[in-house]
């Protein structure tokens, strides 16, 4: 009867007051629900606690000399670290040319003989192994880059990458062609100069003016693997690396 009473009390309430009371008890009802979830969840959690120390893990026992062999990998490592730190060394034992009038200087190793060469600025070469820096006044970078492009460039492979030097936007280029007998692989780097371009350039070359008669199966050697030697290729990107502007 009281209950009954009840309900009528509340259904005679205002609507406002209806939905106060309705959202207090959907509350204190959500509360009394999460107290009793975390009861039950801390109480599963201590279970599996208790689990896992009561299990026993295998021991396991490392093979002899373990302990040395990593002692051999740290010391690989190390040998590895300082192989880097001693190329870098290296450069900075080499030569530098420096170039007040286009504004820029490269190093190169002590056995690189200077050339006077009419054709370029700068020209060194040790054995088959040349470096080269001139200027091309009529062609941007990018015209450049896009005339290795084209088919009819006699690219047998080429590869550009975009690098800048002192906030100086450029293109570094490997390719390796080939025109009438003659092959010649070139690691260069390209940046804008006034009205075109200056490039600096590491390149081997073989036959044509030369005079080298190449037969096919040396053609075939060669087109495959490259010109440069075990390292050459390693040794034009350091000295390429060492470009930079001054002004």
């Amino acid at each position: 009867m009281k209950l009954q009473e009840s309900i009528k009390k509340l259904q005679a309430l205002p609507e406002a007051k209806k939905k106060i009371i309705f959202f207090t008890v959907m509350s204190i009802s959500a509360v009394i629900l999460l107290f009793f979830l975390f009861q039950s969840t801390k109480s599963n959690l201590s279970k599996i606690v208790e689990s896992v120390k009561s299990v026993d893990l295998p021991k396991i026992d490392f093979p002899q000399g373990a302990s040395n062999n990593l002692s051999n990998i740290k010391d690989a490592l190390n040998g590895v670290s300082q192989a880097v730190a001693d190329s870098n060394l290296q450069t900075d034992s080499w030569k530098t040319y420096t170039n007040t009038e286009y504004g820029f200087e490269i190093k190169y190793p002590d056995n690189f003989k200077i050339i006077s060469y009419y054709k370029q600025i700068f020209y060194a070469e040790y054995s088959d192994l040349k470096l080269g820096c001139n200027t091309i006044d009529k062609y941007k970078p990018d015209e450049l880059v896009l005339s290795q492009e084209q088919p009819d460039s006699h690219n047998l492979r080429y590869k550009k990458s975009v690098i800048s030097i002192n906030g100086i936007d450029g293109y570094k280029e490997e390719y390796f062609w080939s025109y009438m007998g003659k092959f010649s692989d070139n690691n260069d780097i390209l940046f804008p100069y006034k009205t075109g371009s200056i490039v600096c350039s590491v390149y081997k070359v073989i036959g044509g003016n030369k005079g080298t008669v190449l037969i096919d199966q040396q053609e075939s050697i060669i087109k495959a693997s490259g010109l440069f030697a075990e390292g050459e290729k390693e040794l034009s990107n350091q000295i390429i690396s060492t470009f930079k502007f001054i002004k």
